[in-house]
């Protein structure tokens, strides 16, 4: 099954909500030919892939590598990019001043 989801076209750009809607009422999860990738259009299914362990990350380095060095270092090195326990040690220790107390003690005046 071909997604009804056309990012090439300017409507969907614009407002890509109507389309997301046709999209769950057809499959929750679609193959987009275009993209060459699965797509998911619940929350339940989002939520099911992006919780897969089996499914692990998805970044490659960007070619030439030698080109592509430092983007490469610095993506490759991201918290979303990374995997337990490496990633779960760094959020551990953003957590605090991510929530919403740590937020709120933030000053914008310096």
């Amino acid at each position: 099954m071909t997604t009804p989801l056309d990012l090439a076209d300017a409507s969907v750009v614009a407002d890509p909500y109507p389309s997301f809607v046709r999209a769950r009422q057809a499959a929750p999860v679609q193959w987009h030919e275009g993209l060459g990738l699965w797509l998911a259009f619940t929350h339940a299914e989002s939520n099911a892939v992006l919780r897969d362990r089996r499914l692990g990350r998805i970044w490659q380095d960007k070619e030439p590598g030698e080109r592509f060095a430092s983007f490469n270092l610095i993506h490759r090195n991201a918290i979303l990019e990374m995997e337990p326990p490496d990633h779960t040690r760094l959020r551990r220790l953003i957590s605090n001043g991510s929530s919403r107390s740590g937020v709120r003690g933030l000053s914008l005046c310096g």
